[in-house]
């Protein structure tokens, strides 16, 4: 019994993570992805208008790339959100979603060091400084 708890715990826990995380990838709802926003325009104004319109055009190649992350985030958040309700959950089905999000916040985080480096590499500016693993630090990276 003791096991179901501390498994309920960490799928709760996991749930509140890749909630932040949806909330920056939400721009219909008065929310937006973490690659706009006031911080990132903040961080534009601050180039020369050559470096600022370079910088313009990764964010944009990139952009697909972080929407589909956080679109397979939400994805997993809504299966996780209708197990809360279903009696005849198998065993692994809460640990496997625990895992398949774990997989997807790496990949999320690798996603964002990607255009941190491609911003460093071909513009010598740094857009972000890389972050933690943890599932919080998915949302550090709207501070630009």
């Amino acid at each position: 019994m003791t096991r179901a708890y501390k498994i309920v715990a960490f799928m709760v826990a996991l749930y509140f993570a890749a909630a932040i995380s949806l909330a920056h990838a939400q721009g219909g709802h008065g929310r937006r992805l973490a690659l706009e926003g006031p911080r990132t325009e903040r961080w534009l104004a601050g180039l020369s208008p050559e470096l600022r319109q370079k910088a313009r055009v990764i964010l944009e190649e990139e952009r697909p790339r972080i929407q589909n992350l956080h679109y397979q985030i939400y994805c997993k958040m809504q299966e996780l959100e209708g197990l809360n309700y279903d009696n005849d959950i198998r065993p692994d089905a809460l640990p496997r979603l625990g895992w398949e999000l774990q997989k997807l916040r790496d990949q999320l985080h690798a996603a964002y060091q990607h255009i941190h480096e491609r911003m460093r590499r071909e513009l010598g500016v740094d857009f972000v400084r890389p972050g933690r693993r943890g599932c919080r630090s998915i949302s550090q990276f709207d501070h630009m």
